[in-house]
């Protein structure tokens, strides 16, 4: 994507005289490849269930009881098999709602839809190259931020920002920046304290 076909409302996160120097978007093959399991897992537990569903009853007698119960939990079911068929529309959502943006000051992501949106700028000169990565044919780039936030468990934890699923002709575009590879950036990671 050129810097000129950015959105008005990424434009607008611009600070005076800043300039974009690379926009970019998740890849939405990252989107359709990494949900594809899911979608594979969903279809054959939807058969499954329709097959044992539409079997229910035959050649037994059950009580209402037991059929209205029977009904709750279908009922359950397929709002889950629902939820789980919907996931690779949601996750391909959340990439065309999500923006990399390189200027010659600042890394941004912006991501969401224009009621909820978020927004992470972070300093270019405070950034370091943490790892590359490299997933479905496609390119993760994770440089350290600086400062830290508390994890669900309470462990301190290194505040990273991501560029997930960037084409891997698009780095050099991005960052001429060395990213250690992901094996040698565990070697180096520090466990929480």
């Amino acid at each position: 994507m050129l810097p000129t076909e950015a959105p008005q409302y990424v434009k607008d996160e611009l600070l005076q005289g800043e300039s974009i120097t690379w926009i970019g978007q998740p890849s939405n093959k990252l989107a359709l490849k990494a949900t594809a399991l899911v979608l594979v897992a969903a279809l054959l537990f939807i058969v499954f269930f329709l097959k044992d569903f539409m079997g229910f009853g035959r050649g037994a007698n059950f009580s209402l009881a037991f059929q209205g119960i029977g009904l709750l939990f279908t009922a359950f079911g397929m709002i889950f098999c629902f939820m789980v068929l919907s996931a690779p529309v949601r996750v391909w959502l959340f990439f065309k709602r999500t923006f990399y943006v390189v200027t010659d000051k600042r890394y941004i992501v912006i991501s969401g839809d224009k009621n909820n949106r978020k927004v992470e700028q972070y300093d270019k000169k405070t950034m370091t190259p943490l790892m590359s990565a490299s997933f479905l044919g496609l390119t993760n780039l994770v440089w350290r931020a600086p400062g830290f936030y508390k994890d669900s468990d309470g462990d301190s934890r290194q505040n990273t920002l991501t560029f997930a699923g960037i084409e891997p002709r698009e780095v050099f575009n991005i960052t001429s920046e060395t990213f250690p590879k992901l094996s040698e950036a565990v070697k180096t990671t520090t466990p929480p304290r």
